[in-house]
């Protein structure tokens, strides 16, 4: 917004950082947001015994202050689309994403996670919230209240966002413009999308991005014409 001059920018978040622009929607800088295109973001987490215990090893391996998940990542990368590497389909659909592609993501896309944003993962995964840290503001309770324009989109195959999941999320909107789309085959799609064949899946740029095209372009501020290049 500060490079563009606008007074209001539109919030794409893909799994958390969708979870991110719910939180943005309801805070003091809510008023700066013109909508929110919600993808494959898990406003419910169940509460498994797979999860939990999975949580609660980031936990104590983050221990000071961080978990280094990037160095694990940089290790496996070698060797995803050879071998079949436990987990790996929680993350995405191994069929949709080249073997190229899920090596270059295991190597570039990782970061360290903080032992707080694991706690606060275990906090929502345990008592089924989505809540702040210090556990005083409910923003699934907030989503209700928005008004401004929402687009949830997720992936018939997401086995965290998973299509009841976003399916919940939207039945939870008021706002008289929300729109939910849900990408699989059983909607026409070639593909079962996956959490990350949202955006690196091969049928991503012809299913995806399409729709969040035009959902853009049916609610931004049209740019001015671009004037002619002077002549002579």
């Amino acid at each position: 917004m500060k490079e563009t001059g606008a007074e209001q920018a539109f919030w794409l978040g893909h799994s958390l950082g969708g979870l991110v622009g719910y939180g943005v929607a309801q805070g003091p800088e809510g008023g700066k947001l013109a909508g929110l295109l919600e993808l494959g973001a898990p406003v419910y987490l169940k509460s498994e015994p797979f999860l939990r215990t999975l949580i609660s090893l980031g936990v104590r391996a983050a221990w000071p202050g961080s978990i280094r998940q990037s160095w694990v990542s940089a290790s496996m990368a070698p060797f995803l689309g050879y071998l079949a590497l436990p987990l790996s389909d929680i993350v995405v659909n191994p069929r949709h994403v080249p073997p190229r592609v899920l090596r270059q993501l295991s190597v570039n896309m990782m970061a360290a996670m903080s032992r707080k944003v694991l706690l606060q993962f275990q906090d929502w995964i345990s008592h089924d919230v989505f809540r702040s840290y210090d556990r005083k503001t409910d923003w699934r309770a907030g989503i209700a209240k928005l008004q401004l324009p929402v687009l949830v989109m997720g992936g018939s195959a997401d086995r965290l966002a998973t299509a009841a999941n976003v399916e919940a999320q939207y039945a939870l909107l008021t706002s008289p413009d929300r729109t939910l789309h849900v990408f699989g085959r059983d909607r026409g799609d070639k593909m079962d999308y996956g959490h990350g064949d949202l955006i690196f899946g091969t049928g991503a740029p012809m299913e995806v991005y399409p729709v969040i095209r035009e959902w853009l372009e049916q609610r931004a501020t049209p740019l001015p014409p671009t004037p002619a290049p002077a002549q002579g």
